[in-house]
């Protein structure tokens, strides 16, 4: 984590929410300082306002274009008719729909509103509306197909679905109000009755389908009954449920009786092992089992001795032990309690007798219930396919009258049926046109080609690879800006000296305009020559491009011509040997004069080539004769002693060359310069030149003092380019008086 993310961090932790605000505004601005950083606005503001001529006039044609041809448009009248699709069908009888639809679900309104532009309703309306004897629908002495017919009537039709409504917007242009009207009544009149018929068809194929299946589900449950009938008569089962109903519960009857038994058989079998473990005197634990206390006779003989003792319990209290009373319970009691004793010494036979009839008992109900199971298995086996005919005849009989039910309610339906759709509002004779829409095309159209232009300027001007301002050539070449040209030719210069010669080509600005931003410029490179270092290291200066027509020759021209007025003698040397020009400039003959290719062949000495010209302190020293072989003529030539003793009677040498990337004649001149001067255009000359040519020029040790931006925009824009000129200045005239 860097110190500023971790700063940021302990700011958030100690300021909270506030300081987590802050840290957010903090990197939002981070984020449009780096698009600031990467897209230069002030730069494509002032190419747009540099380009606005053509941004104007290129939207002011188009526009102007689009305003006739929207003219000419004829104007087209719509009529709208609105229809509602029902929520739910309305139903006179109350009978269910075999698939119903849900008519307000988006699925089905958007299938009407498809519907509407089908193109069988465009033929219906076509043929009903006589748009055949129409000429304006149909072309005159061609017939049409039914397809191009519905396709141009299909032209006129605009059906839209209302949003969160069950309103569907008809809407049908024309250039005739009144024909408008009629077609967008006729088509909802067509669609109503395609829908009806559509209907009657339909339950029309549905009942006559119905009527086959009835025929074929009649046929099935016939032989389905027959079967079941032939079943019957050969397993002799007329009554097989009612068989099924006896078994089932004799069968449900003797398996409780066989467990009844067999619980019984087990009890008194658990009873015998527990009365022989007891003596037959031990009358109170014999009682104690369960089958001896509910012997018939032990039971009896109980139930008396506890009455008898009741009894004497209610004598005891009224008679005395000598009572007769008394004597006669207590005898009675005993003779009770002998009767007891006698019954429950006769348990052990009664339980063995009740032990062998209950096991027999198990024995037949054993028997009878497997018995009554094997009759209940061959019924079973019986049923297994009486059971499968029998439901076959359930379901063709249901079948069958479910289908017999929906023949009678197609038949009822197809009279009573209504179509879903409601006519709310009926189409109307336009009043006024509602296209073309002229504002919105024209406002369209200026839109789009403002547009389309900036666009385009933006994009040539992406493709532009050039240096346009100081600062950028600044950047990329790593040498300081000496001047900036501006791309300016006052009339004057323009116009003076009007006199048929070369030279009306090369103006002046420091003579001819001196008031002039121009002028000032080149007054201003002069300036930033001149503070170079000392004097010894700046008096031959080289002026180079790197590619042809850059405006090396006239800025060398013109830097001379200032030093020149300064009061310095300055000698302009055209050491472009290749195309020279400035004896052109300079000299009013035609004629090409003697100049360095005649010094260095030998042919002059280096004073016949100096030539005075008309303006006082400049002189030239012409390119000479044409040479075959320019850059062998200068490498063999003493350059150094050639410049060395020219600065004996001369102050500045101005060399003006061949374009640095085309010959290599300026590679062998640069050395021997005190300072080399990169001329440049600015907008034009490719970037990867310029540097291809710093490049050359360094690697032949050339002495760069820096490059002269030439013919920089000038006007509103001339501040971003350069700004040392501004408007104001040029309007407030202090460059100089006007003359």
């Amino acid at each position: 984590m860097s110190s500023q993310d971790h700063h940021s961090h302990l700011q958030s932790h100690i300021l909270g929410p506030q300081g987590e605000r802050l840290h957010a505004s903090t990197h939002v601005r981070s984020a449009l300082d780096e698009l600031t950083d990467s897209i230069d606005f002030r730069r494509l503001y002032h190419t747009l306002l540099r380009r606005l001529w053509f941004i104007v006039l290129f939207s002011g044609i188009v526009t102007i274009a689009t305003i006739g041809y929207v003219m000419r448009l004829p104007k087209i009248y719509d009529s709208c008719a609105v229809i509602q699709v029902q929520q739910q069908e309305k139903q006179v009888v109350k009978i269910d729909n075999v698939s119903e639809e849900n008519l307000s679900s988006q699925d089905f309104l958007n299938t009407i509103v498809e519907s509407l532009t089908s193109r069988k309703l465009m033929l219906r309306v076509v043929q009903s509306s006589q748009l055949l004897q129409n000429h304006d629908f149909t072309s005159p002495g061609a017939t049409p197909t039914e397809i191009q017919l519905a396709d141009k009537m299909r032209g006129k039709v605009r059906v839209q679905l209302r949003k969160g409504t069950r309103l569907i917007d008809i809407t049908v242009e024309d250039t005739d109000p009144v024909l408008a009207r009629d077609l967008a009544s006729a088509l909802v009149t067509q669609f109503l009755r395609e829908t009806i018929e559509q209907r009657v068809s339909v339950s029309q194929v549905a009942s006559d389908f119905l009527s086959l299946e009835a025929e074929k589900l009649k046929k099935k449950l016939e032989e389905s009954e027959l079967k079941l009938q032939s079943y019957k008569e050969e397993k002799q089962a007329v009554s097989l449920e009612d068989r099924q109903n006896i078994i089932v519960s004799r069968l449900r009857e003797l398996s409780s009786k066989a467990t009844e038994a067999k619980g019984t058989r087990l009890r008194l079998e658990a009873d015998i092992e527990q009365l022989r473990t007891v003596i037959p005197e031990d009358t109170e634990n014999l009682l104690r089992i369960g089958s001896v206390a509910s012997i018939p006779q032990v039971a009896e003989a109980r139930q008396r001795l506890m009455a008898a003792k009741t009894d004497f319990a209610a004598l005891q209290e009224r008679y005395g032990l000598k009572h007769p009373k008394h004597i006669d319970a207590v005898t009675r009691i005993s003779s009770l309690n002998n009767d007891l004793l006698e019954s429950v010494s006769k348990a052990g036979d009664i339980l063995k007798q009740q032990y062998e009839s209950s096991v027999q008992t198990e024995v037949k109900l054993t028997a009878a219930l497997k018995e009554q199971e094997t009759a209940a298995l061959e019924l079973n086996k019986i049923s297994i396919p009486y059971n499968v005919l029998q439901r076959d005849v359930e379901t063709d009989r249901t079948l069958y009258e479910a289908v017999i039910a929906r023949m009678k309610e197609t038949s009822l339906t197809a009279k009573l049926e209504q179509i879903p759709y409601t006519l709310v509002e009926e189409p109307l004779i336009p009043s006024r046109a509602t296209k073309p829409d002229r504002k919105k095309y024209i406002t369209l159209a200026f839109a789009f080609s403002l547009a389309l232009a900036i666009g385009g300027v933006l994009f040539v001007d992406r493709l532009n690879t050039s240096f346009r301002t100081v600062d950028d050539a600044e950047n990329d070449l790593h040498l300081p800006a000496l001047g900036g040209i501006p791309n300016y030719r006052p009339i004057k210069i323009q116009k003076a000296n009007r006199t048929g010669t070369q030279r009306d080509q090369y103006p002046i600005a420091c003579i001819e305009a001196p008031a002039s931003t121009l002028a000032e410029a080149y007054r201003t490179l002069r300036v930033s020559l001149s503070m170079l270092g000392p004097e010894q290291e700046r008096r031959a200066l080289l002026f180079v491009s790197a590619i042809p027509g850059e405006g090396k020759t006239y800025t060398s021209l013109n830097t001379a011509a200032t030093m020149a007025q300064q009061g310095l003698k300055t000698l302009l040397v055209d050491a472009d040997l290749r195309r020279p020009s400035l004896h052109k400039a300079l000299l009013d003959s035609k004629e090409k004069p003697i100049g360095l290719t005649d010094f260095f062949s030998g042919n002059s000495s280096l004073y016949q080539i100096v030539v005075p010209t008309a303006f006082p302190n400049l002189s030239l020293v012409p390119a000479g004769s044409s040479a075959p072989n320019p850059a062998e003529l200068l490498a063999s030539a003493d350059l150094k002693g050639l410049f060395d003793e020219l600065l004996k009677s001369y102050d500045r040498i101005v060399i003006d060359s061949a374009p640095v990337n085309a010959v290599s004649d300026t590679l062998v001149i640069a050395p021997h310069a005190h300072k080399t001067i990169l001329v440049i255009q600015s907008g034009k000359t490719p970037r990867k030149a310029v540097l291809r040519g710093a490049h050359l020029l360094r690697k032949a040790g050339a002495k760069f003092a820096g490059f002269a931006l030439n013919r920089l925009p000038t006007g509103r824009t001339a501040s971003y380019y350069y700004y040392y000129y501004g408007d104001k200045y040029e309007k407030d005239s202090v460059y100089g008086t006007k003359s």
